[in-house]
């Protein structure tokens, strides 16, 4: 029998999982004093749909996700690897409340690390 393995996108939920994982995820950031003013002028609603989109893509999922440039978007807001590594904290911990085994969690951990450089200003390469 071949049976099909499905994608981490299916895995959490398709879209509906998508959009709660990103509702989460960003109340837990906006909970972390130690990352929560890296949004305080961004426009939330803006900021969560661009995320669903990223996060369709890089489960596996429909995607129209613009690939803007990350490295310009985040130039210049100071955002370091322990601001970075808080940001992928929360974002474990979100996806400890989906049924997601611990080997998918790192993987999305993974993808997410591929973004480090772009995003920092002094990283190190992965911070997981």
């Amino acid at each position: 029998m071949n049976e099909k393995k499905s994608t981490l996108y299916e895995r959490i939920g398709g879209q509906d999982g998508v959009v709660r994982l990103v509702d989460i995820f960003y109340s837990r950031v906006l909970g972390d004093d130690s990352i929560n003013q890296f949004f305080s002028t961004t426009s939330m609603d803006q900021l969560k749909n661009m995320q669903q989109e990223f996060f369709s893509l890089a489960l596996g999922g429909p995607s129209k996700y613009s690939d803007i440039d990350l490295s310009m978007a985040h130039k210049g807001k100071g955002i370091q690897t322990r601001h970075f590594k808080a940001f992928v904290e929360n974002l474990f911990s979100t996806l400890a409340e989906f049924d997601l085994n611990e080997n998918d969690r790192y993987e999305i951990i993974s993808t997410l690390n591929t973004y480090v450089e772009e995003i920092t200003d002094d990283s190190p390469g992965s911070v997981i």
